[in-house]
């Protein structure tokens, strides 16, 4: 699984990174500007991610934006359902609003920092991405 990790603090990433290379290879970004470019660029390559996590809080581009202008490509790029990226938000925004406006634009869980391993791993479980 190609798997993209877009959030500005180097920490956030290399923790993040280290959970889910189990799973596949990891690309990490510090900006939403890059992760829509990748992604875009991934689309139109043999291997497409498969996952992005995506924290809200970044400078420039926030998390929400971000996955507004993902999920606009992907109509383009993937317009059947069984292709869909699977979404994560990654965050510490733990109020009603954001957890809300994640979902309505478009993500598909949300992952609330800090978090465990068994936390990762039970939210790919319930997006079908691992057994």
């Amino acid at each position: 699984m190609r798997i993209l990790i877009c959030d500005d603090h180097d920490a956030s990433r290399i923790v993040l990174s280290k959970y889910l290379a189990r799973y596949g290879t990891c690309t990490l970004v510090d900006n939403g500007a890059e992760a829509i470019s990748l992604y875009a660029e991934s689309q139109q390559s043999d291997e497409p991610f498969q996952l992005v996590c995506i924290d809200i809080l970044m400078p420039q581009m926030d998390g929400f934006n971000t996955l507004r202008s993902i999920r606009e490509l992907e109509k383009v790029f993937s317009p059947k359902d069984t292709d869909k990226l699977k979404v994560i938000m990654v965050t510490a925004l733990d109020d009603t609003d954001n957890i809300h406006q994640a979902y309505s634009l478009g993500c598909d869980a949300y992952l609330m920092k800090p978090y465990t391993l068994q936390q990762v791993d039970d939210t790919l479980k319930s997006l079908g991405l691992i057994t």
